[in-house]
């Protein structure tokens, strides 16, 4: 869970709840407003790779849920009332702690206060970063967001999905105005898991905004690229020259004997290249040598003789 607006004073601060263990991390600020904070539940608490609190308005947090390995960031906007400027300094140091995740290879979900409305996508718009479901109307601040969004990326997951209005409004003005001004934004690798997304009043902490609920399925996924490599490693390509040559031989031998012939010089050749590449196959080692790796279809001199000979 990610928290906005916690008014904490202490810079940063990492406890465990006495009643459950939860782990609080905090990032406040000395004048007792602003703040961001995260709350983990405490079967997550050792999966905690690290946790980062950059100012009284951003941090972030490092950890591994399932196969996933995510980035998770914090972030409460300056409201309208600030000048632009604060507002790209935010989204300088975003794009900055995003880029630095990536290189990592974490994956993104970046939840905050944005203090802007981005509406939602137009017919004619191809920008996927936001859905059809997003409260209008949109303005500057929320088209800023959409457009660096973009840039990065990322995807405004609770404009994505049809729900009533009470279920998308994220905020509620003094005049009992409803609006959309919170998101939660993920990578596009994290938003095929993303199954739902809306605004909800649990909890509820007595605040103007509404808590953002997403709902992912992270224990599915396809085996990552380490253990695709694992298997291509376990099983080699058929390399020449053979690491046994006499067991080489003999599996041609017997291969030849049990093939059916055929009048067909192209079916014999390619008959005679399948039994090669098989017999290579069965002799092939996972011990490093120092002869070059090459496909025996790709070898002009002895390849050539051995079919001719045969």
């Amino acid at each position: 869970m990610t928290i906005n607006e916690t008014w904490r004073t202490t810079k940063q601060e990492l406890w465990t709840t006495q009643r459950n263990g939860h782990i609080f991390a905090g990032s406040g600020y000395e004048h007792g407003s602003r703040g961001v904070a995260f709350l983990i539940h405490h079967a997550r608490a050792r999966r905690i790779r690290a946790f980062t609190p950059v100012d009284e308005r951003i941090a972030f947090l490092d950890i591994d849920i399932h196969s996933w390995k995510l980035r998770i960031i914090t972030a409460y906007f300056p409201h309208t009332g600030y000048s632009d400027a604060c507002v790209q300094r935010m989204y300088d140091t975003l794009s900055t702690i995003i880029s630095e995740g990536r290189k990592a290879h974490l994956h993104i979900i970046l939840a905050g206060d944005f203090n802007a409305q981005v509406g939602k996508r137009g017919d004619d718009d191809h920008c996927r970063t936001i859905g059809n479901f997003g409260m209008e109307p949109a303005n500057s601040r929320g088209e800023w967001l959409t457009t660096w969004a973009n840039s990065q990326h990322l995807i405004l997951t609770n404009t994505y999905f049809d729900k009533p209005v009470e279920r998308i409004a994220t905020y509620v003005s003094p005049t009992k105005q409803l609006r959309q001004l919170d998101y939660v934004c993920t990578d596009s690798a994290l938003w095929k898991q993303t199954r739902d997304a809306q605004s909800t009043t649990c909890p509820d902490l007595g605040s103007d905004h509404y808590a953002v609920q997403v709902r992912f399925d992270l224990a599915t996924r396809k085996p990552n690229h380490n253990k695709r490599q694992t298997n291509r490693q376990r099983h080699p390509m058929p390399t020449w020259p053979p690491h046994d040559y006499n067991a080489f031989r003999k599996s041609i031998d017997i291969q030849l004997t049990n093939a059916s012939t055929t009048n067909s010089l192209d079916e014999r050749c390619t008959q005679l290249k399948t039994v090669i590449n098989q017999a290579l196959g069965s002799c092939s080692t996972t011990t490093t040598t120092n002869h070059t790796t090459r496909s025996p279809t790709q070898h002009d001199g002895p390849l050539q003789q051995l079919i001719q000979r045969r």
